[in-house]
């Protein structure tokens, strides 16, 4: 696999402004550096523009007895599709999350999550995402994300927006 470390919102590396100056991503739970009770997850691109994580799904996360609880699976799969669009260089916040449980995932077994943008409508960007367990897809995730402004983060959107995105973003500026 031909991967390189994502350094846009990578824990350690913050994610690059419009302005060239560097706005974090550290408060996350999942991949934020800061937080010392959080996942800290650290996301890979590879070659074909998908991004990849591996969790070791420690037992501390179970729901039923010597199963992942379902409401981290989903927070992996958000995360992963999140980081998808941060390798885009785009900044958007989930609208709608879909998510097919197609076999338990396992505590302490290692699972390799995986997302990639589908496409983009405007200022929505549909991403999908996946959790691999043992060779076998486990769960599969579709959302829909849209570009907001960030809470302290003024009127950012996109990081590096192409002159057609740019455009459309100055008219939903109030």
């Amino acid at each position: 696999m031909n991967s390189s470390t994502l350094t846009i919102g990578d824990a350690h590396a913050g994610t690059p402004g419009l302005n060239g100056e560097q706005t974090q991503h550290e408060r996350c739970w999942v991949c934020g550096a800061s937080r010392a009770d959080g996942l800290r997850l650290k996301f890979s691109k590879d070659a074909d523009g998908t991004v990849l994580t591996e969790f070791g799904c420690p037992e501390r996360y179970a729901g039923y007895p010597g199963v992942l609880h379902g409401g981290m699976v989903t927070t992996l799969l958000d995360a992963a599709m999140t980081h998808s669009l941060f390798a885009l260089h785009e900044v958007a916040m989930t609208a709608d999350l879909h998510v097919r449980f197609r076999a338990p995932v396992r505590v302490n077994t290692t699972a390799t999550i995986r997302a990639w943008q589908v496409r983009t409508r405007g200022a929505m960007e549909e991403v999908c995402a996946e959790l691999w367990q043992e060779g076998e897809l486990r769960v599969s995730a579709r959302g829909k994300f849209i570009r907001t402004r960030i809470p302290g983060q003024g009127n950012v959107y996109h990081l590096n927006p192409q002159p057609s995105v740019q455009a459309n973003l100055s008219k939903q500026d109030p």
